[in-house]
């Protein structure tokens, strides 16, 4: 038995394929208006979660480019720290060969240490370099200064006799209170020669100085004079170097690829020596302390201290070169794979514009004839509604 095809069914069949037709030729037109071949996720589902994929790893690439550029420019920063220390390291070793000459006599030498204490505090000024307002020498204490040129003062208060007079004393610095002791007073260390004074007394006749150490030795000559101050006081003035006390040598990183973590810093330990070490400050110091008290051999001597400075200035350096290598490297491994990524992206995203437009065509002339073929077959008369 047949069954009967209402005017009402053909009607709702021929328009679903009118509009099927036409979604299609919507599709095509949005695809080329946009330039996209997925424009929602139900276009394409697997190829949106693949696109979707694509666009985090790229976001990644994007942070990790951003990470390099940053480093990058810190290293730069480094390296031209370096470069201006090499210079200094380079005069410093002129002046002390100079200044070692034996036919040279104290005031000829008093006016080498007035060169060298202004290349002392260039020194220091390299060593408390900053990037983007960022101490690049305190490890991960960023906003602390790693080296402070200190006014410092003391006051003696030991009365001296025959049998104290000979013992060093160390110094404190008074004007401080921050320090890590139970007083909160430092003792003063890297002491700059030609600085330190005590009313009345005279260097090298009524007292001696170890500079490294940061302590004072009264000599017999001052016994007498040291009783008539009857234990008042002495007050001992001079400039020092401070070390900042907190962990300056922590190690700062960036990561520049997935699952790759990059060393960038430079710490002071790295390029001036540790406190336990014999450091930039300490060939300076010895070179300055012979150019003071007119000691040829102690300047000369200067000269083997300053040359280990050079070598660890140079190694820190040379590190930082292996540094720079590495975030170039990175940079171009990170730009090849945002190509080879975004050209991927390409392939699944975007549209085949020769490829699309004869489709879209194709399309317009299906719907076209859709409707003309509609517009003939249903053909509404009387007996339709009867």
């Amino acid at each position: 038995m047949t069954e009967r095809v209402t005017f009402t069914q053909m009607s709702t069949h021929v328009q679903q394929h009118i509009f099927d037709n036409y979604d299609k030729l919507d599709k095509y037109q949005q695809q080329l208006s946009s330039g996209r071949r997925i424009n929602r996720p139900s276009d394409d589902p697997v190829s949106v979660a693949t696109a979707l994929q694509i666009r985090t790893n790229l976001g990644q690439l994007t942070q990790y480019t951003r990470n390099i550029d940053d480093g990058l420019s810190y290293l730069a920063t480094l390296d031209s720290t370096f470069q201006s220390g090499n210079d200094l390291f380079q005069h410093l070793r002129e002046k002390a060969i100079q200044g070692g000459n034996d036919t040279l006599n104290a005031s000829n030498r008093m006016d080498i240490w007035q060169e060298v204490r202004v290349v002392f505090d260039q020194m220091v000024s390299l060593a408390n370099t900053t990037f983007k307002g960022e101490y690049v020498f305190s490890g991960t204490r960023t906003q602390n200064a790693p080296y402070e040129i200190r006014d410092g003062q003391d006051l003696i208060s030991t009365q001296l006799d025959a049998t104290t007079v000979g013992t060093p004393i160390r110094l404190e610095d008074l004007n401080i209170t921050d320090a890590g002791t139970s007083s909160g007073i430092p003792q003063a260390s890297d002491i700059l020669p030609g600085t330190l004074k005590v009313n009345g007394f005279t260097e090298g006749t009524d007292f001696t100085v170890d500079y490294h150490n940061g302590t004072i030795t009264f000599l017999a000559p001052a016994t007498n004079a040291l009783a008539a101050a009857g234990g008042a006081g002495m007050e001992v003035t001079y400039n020092w170097l401070r070390r900042n006390e907190l962990d300056i040598d922590g190690k700062v990183s960036r990561e520049v690829a997935e699952n790759t973590v990059a060393r960038l810093n430079t710490t002071a330990s790295d390029a001036y020596g540790a406190p336990n070490e014999t450091t930039t400050w300490d060939g300076m110091i010895t070179l300055m302390e012979g150019l003071y008290l007119n000691k040829g051999d102690t300047v000369r001597g200067s000269v083997s201290e300053l040359d280990l400075a050079l070598d660890r200035h140079l190694a820190a350096q040379a590190t930082n070169g292996a540094r720079t290598n590495q975030f170039d490297s990175s940079k171009e491994r990170n730009a090849n794979s945002s190509l080879s990524l975004t050209d991927l992206q390409s392939q699944i995203e975007d549209v085949d514009f020769a490829e699309t437009i004869t489709k879209m065509q194709m399309q317009q002339a299906i719907y076209e004839a859709s409707l003309q073929v509609s517009a003939r077959s249903i053909q509404q008369s009387l007996l339709n509604f009867l």
